[in-house]
């Protein structure tokens, strides 16, 4: 059976749409920008206690709570896109931001995604501000919290 030029048209046609529309989802699609920043949990007493501790604060920097302590920690951070609705601005919390845990070390990882790129990195920086100032307010033992990693 021979190849005929006619059989190559629908090919190409699928081709150039599916380019047509990839290119239209990096132009209308809103890029984020992201900042990550690694946190050391280290226990007072109980080693055990630490990835406790990295677990409890994974789930509390979702927290509408923890929100309001970032949201003053820094004055220069832009909250608008964050809504006005606590509902609002704790689905976008939870959307802004990313933890990862390892309880081997204790280490905690948070990334910040956001539109500018800037204000990824000052929310980063004010979430560890508020961790290793406040963290221990969420745990038991008063651990302490290092910042180990900036945010880049």
């Amino acid at each position: 059976m021979a190849f005929r030029p006619t059989q190559l048209r629908p090919v190409l046609l699928f081709v150039l749409v599916g380019l047509a529309i990839a290119a239209a989802g990096l132009f209308l699609l809103p890029r984020r920008s992201g900042a990550t920043v690694r946190l050391l949990v280290v226990p007072r007493s109980d080693v055990a206690e630490a990835a406790h501790g990295v677990r409890v604060l994974a789930a509390v920097v979702e927290s509408s709570d923890f929100f309001t302590k970032v949201a003053a920690q820094d004055p220069q951070i832009s909250w608008a896109d964050f809504g006005d609705k606590d509902a609002d601005r704790r689905a976008r919390w939870q959307k802004t931001i990313r933890s990862q845990t390892d309880e081997k070390t204790g280490l905690l990882t948070l990334s910040v995604l956001h539109r500018d790129r800037e204000q990824a990195g000052r929310i980063a920086q004010a979430v560890a501000d508020v961790l290793v100032r406040r963290g221990g307010e969420y745990l038991a033992g008063n651990p302490q919290v290092l910042v180990v990693d900036p945010p880049l």
